[in-house]
C-alpha cells in the first residue's frame, strides 16, 4: 500500500509539473507573438525609413548635379560681367577726363 500512496503522490507531482512546464510554454509562446509583432513593425518602420533616405540621397545626387549646371553656366556670364564692368569703367575714365578737359 505504501507503494500506491508513493506512486499517486508521484503522479501528482508530475501531473502539476507537467501542468505548470505546459503554462510556461504558452507564456512563452504568447511573449514570441508578441515580439514577432514587434519585430514585423520594426521591420516595417525600417524600410519605411530606408525608402525616405533612398529618396533623399537621389535628391541630394539631384541638387548636385543642378547646382554643377548652373555653376557651370553662371562661369561665363560672371566673366562676361566682369570684362564689361572693366570697359564700363574705362569708358567712364574717358568720359570723366573729357569732361574735366571741357570744363
Amino acid at each position: 500500500m505504501d507503494f500506491r500512496v508513493k506512486s499517486d503522490g508521484f503522479c501528482v507531482q508530475t501531473s502539476t509539473e507537467l501542468h505548470e512546464a505546459q503554462d510556461r510554454i504558452e507564456e512563452l509562446r504568447a511573449e514570441r507573438r508578441k515580439l514577432v509583432e514587434r519585430l514585423t513593425e520594426a521591420e516595417a518602420t525600417l524600410e519605411s525609413h530606408q525608402e525616405v533616405n533612398n529618396s533623399l540621397e537621389r535628391r541630394i545626387v539631384d541638387v548636385n548635379a543642378e547646382a554643377t549646371t548652373a555653376r557651370q553656366q553662371l562661369t561665363p556670364d560672371r566673366e562676361w560681367l566682369k570684362a564689361s564692368l572693366v570697359a564700363h569703367t574705362a569708358q567712364l575714365d574717358r568720359l570723366c577726363q573729357y569732361l574735366a578737359d571741357v570744363v
